[in-house]
């Protein structure tokens, strides 16, 4: 009887055996394929600051079997052969070619190329002068720590910086990453400035600088600029623990816009203040040179032009133009979302960019209650971006016809793209994620244009990440040329046919006090003042002109 149980297990066992085997090469076959299916990914570069000549190794994934299909890419510089010392999986070591200069490294093989992280040449970074040139001209002696991702709080010692900050910038340098590296290195802005709306500028007197690291900087040089010149220049590397920003594809417009005041009618003595929007620089915008007619009282105030008039002929047209030549860049984000790091919820920038007000509700219940359900199970503020993107693409349907608010366009479940980038920004907000509206004009068709509205979310150590939900959800505008799958490309990238004059709401203070204040909604660009007018003027007329343009390359 146990000889018959035990042939009975026997028989079974033997029958199980082949179906065992299957599932263990189906298994294998699935490993094997999805490792090979999978584009490189670079984690780590050492050193990313080195001579050529010297040994570099480079960490990460998915690099694959060294074959013809196979190689290292520096700065657009491809190595002989010989200089690979050893290929594996996740490890690449190589001899810096001898002609390479700064730039981005990525890994391709015959699944594609990996994410790029840069190299710096270190014969391209600035020596330390022994004091200050000339008298009075501001002066690095130190810069601790040495090195740190965007938003690393730094501090900067030496001398002559002025006891205010006033005009002063400090400086740190720029790489795009744009696919023509000639054209880059023959441009002379190759820098980006602190920004006071990051709240980068922490602190500033004669002898010590505490800012943090720009959104968009690389490892370089910084500099200090005060009235009394330039600094020296003092080597800093900034590291990508979170991913990668590029700024491919360039695109050049002249363009022109401006307002019109007219029928200004007054009992007395009058005065207006005219609050005109300048072409905002960013990494994105760059190389950007303007006429004003006629020259305004402020250049430069926040990024708005300030113009004062009075002595109005009730039958005169004042006109206030602006023209524009600039080149904008497309912007693409690559995020390790493992890396993705908790908010600092204690920083002016997270207090700022999720604060709620009238236009952007972000504590009203119907919000924090729709964020806290969508973004629950997201493994990281990326995640939850993401999460409330999608949500917002299910809930509303573009038109273009306007909500009256944002609870409004939920409610109807439709708007345009202003409401879009409002209701993304609300719901970024209530859960917590830094967000803020950006506004400025689509390019498409012929030098066509119009009004346009998008957003931007913040990630810790790695900056402001671009989102066009309305874009995302299909928008069609007349002839503008949607990017394949729209939807995936307009959460994390930005096309070159954007261009902006404001990122979040400008805050302004009245230059007079008891004036009357003005402020458009939907203007092309998001001010709290665009005009103001002496109590002593009884009616005006005042036309935003949209924006023209002229040409393009």
């Amino acid at each position: 009887m146990n000889f018959k149980k035990n042939a009975h297990h026997l028989i079974f066992h033997s029958a199980l055996l082949p179906v065992v085997v299957l599932l263990a090469l189906i298994a294998l076959f699935l490993q094997v394929y999805l490792h090979s299916s999978v584009k490189p990914i670079i984690e780590s570069i050492e050193p990313a600051a080195a001579l050529p000549g010297a040994l570099l190794t480079i960490s990460g994934s998915h690099f694959g079997n060294f074959d013809r299909d196979s190689e290292v890419i520096i700065a657009g510089i491809r190595p002989t052969r010989s200089a690979y010392k050893s290929w594996s999986v996740n490890q690449i070591t190589l001899i810096v070619p001898e002609d390479v200069g700064s730039g981005r490294v990525f890994v391709k093989n015959n699944k594609g190329a990996s994410n790029g992280l840069l190299f710096t040449n270190k014969s391209h970074i600035p020596l330390v002068l022994e004091g200050p040139v000339e008298p009075g001209v501001p002066y690095i002696d130190s810069i601790s720590p040495e090195t740190g991702p965007v938003g690393t709080e730094i501090t900067i010692r030496g001398m002559n910086f002025g006891f205010e900050r006033q005009e002063g910038e400090v400086l740190f340098q720029f790489f795009s990453g744009a696919e023509n590296e000639k054209r880059e290195e023959e441009r002379t802005d190759t820098t980006i400035a602190c920004s006071s709306i990051d709240f980068d500028y922490l602190s500033w007197n004669d002898q010590e600088l505490r800012v943090r690291v720009p959104d968009g900087a690389s490892p370089g040089g910084v500099v200090v600029t005060t009235d009394r010149g330039e600094s020296n220049s003092v080597y800093f590397e900034v590291t990508n623990p979170v991913g990668t920003k590029r700024y491919p594809r360039m695109k050049g417009y002249q363009v022109a816009y401006g307002v019109e005041i007219s029928q200004v009618r007054s009992s007395g003595q009058a005065s207006m203040e005219i609050w005109v929007p300048a072409i905002s620089k960013s990494c994105a915008q760059r190389g950007i040179e303007g006429i004003h007619e006629p020259e305004p009282l402020w250049r430069d105030y926040r990024g708005v032009m300030r113009y004062h008039l009075s002595d109005f002929d009730p039958w005169t047209t004042y006109r206030l133009e602006q023209t524009y030549w600039f080149d904008r860049y497309s912007i693409e984000t690559d995020i390790h979302e493992r890396s993705v790091a908790k908010y600092d919820r204690e920083s002016s920038l997270f207090r700022r960019y999720t604060a709620s007000n009238v236009i952007i509700p972000a504590d009203d219940e119907f919000f924090t209650s729709a964020a806290s359900r969508q973004a629950r199970r997201a493994a990281s503020p990326w995640a939850a971006a993401r999460a409330l993107y999608d949500y917002l693409l299910e809930k509303l349907t573009y038109s273009r016809a306007p909500a009256k608010n944002v609870r409004d366009a939920f409610e109807q479940g439709r708007g345009d793209s202003y409401d879009y980038a409002m209701a993304y920004v609300t719901l970024c907000r209530a859960a917590g994620i830094p967000a803020r509206p950006v506004a400025g004009f689509i390019v498409y068709g012929d030098k066509k244009s119009r009004r346009h509205y998008w957003a931007e979310f913040y990630l810790e150590k790695f900056g402001w990440v671009p989102v066009d939900p309305a874009l995302g959800d299909g928008m069609q505008s007349g002839e503008v040329v949607l990017i394949d799958n729209p939807r995936d490309y307009y959460f994390g990238n930005l096309d070159n046919q954007h261009i902006d004059l404001s990122r979040g709401i400008i805050e302004l203070r009245p230059a007079d006090p008891q004036a009357r204040v003005v402020r458009y909604e939907r203007n092309y660009s998001l001010q709290s003042i665009h005009e103001e007018y002496s109590r002593s003027i009884e009616s005006y007329r005042a036309v935003w002109k949209d924006m023209e343009v002229v040409g393009w390359w």
